[in-house]
């Protein structure tokens, strides 16, 4: 498909988010970077690329604020667009900007219709950095029912996510005797 159209810049968002998903990290930053370059005016390619840079399996491909620049900028371009703002939630908190992270990601889930373990995830988290752990263990508890009840689109990112969560909230998650 580059071949046939190479300067499409969604494309190459698209190709960003597969070579992620494949542990192509510098491949995926290289496309994702180049489908900016070739279409400023799509909000889903910030987005996208925000995304990659907010939630890299590799830590050492993420980049909190060259996230928190792109997701801003998706907000910019579509601010309706619940998704950017969860997105823009997300890179604020790997930004160490956990009560910005919060209020975001709060706000952003009240409107949407299919909760995700994501958001949940990083609110308590956010919540946890903040102190507030028991608002920390209900959005904690909620992501976790979200994902009994979504198996199906439970993927090496939620599990990232979910490991994550857990050890920052010190929960224990060992097998009862």
């Amino acid at each position: 498909a580059l071949e046939i159209t190479p300067n499409d810049g969604p494309l190459h968002g698209n190709l960003a988010k597969l070579y992620c998903e494949l542990g192509a990290f510098d491949e995926a930053i290289s496309a994702g970077e180049k489908s900016l370059e070739l279409a400023p005016e799509y909000a889903w390619v910030y987005g996208n690329l925000a995304d990659i840079y907010t939630n890299c399996r590799n830590e050492s491909y993420r980049n909190a604020q060259r996230a928190v620049e792109l997701a801003t900028k998706a907000v910019e371009l579509d601010a309706n667009d619940v998704i950017k703002q969860v997105i823009l939630g997300m890179a604020l908190y790997r930004h160490d900007k956990f009560s910005q992270a919060a209020e975001i990601l709060s706000t952003s889930l009240e409107s949407l219709t299919n909760k995700k373990a994501h958001p949940l995830l990083f609110l308590a988290m956010s919540h946890g950095q903040l102190g507030n752990r028991e608002e920390a263990l209900s959005f904690y508890n909620q992501a976790v029912e979200w994902i009994e009840e979504n198996k199906s689109e439970f993927d090496d990112e939620v599990e990232m996510l979910l490991g994550e969560a857990t050890g920052l909230l010190g929960i224990d998650v060992s097998p009862a005797d």
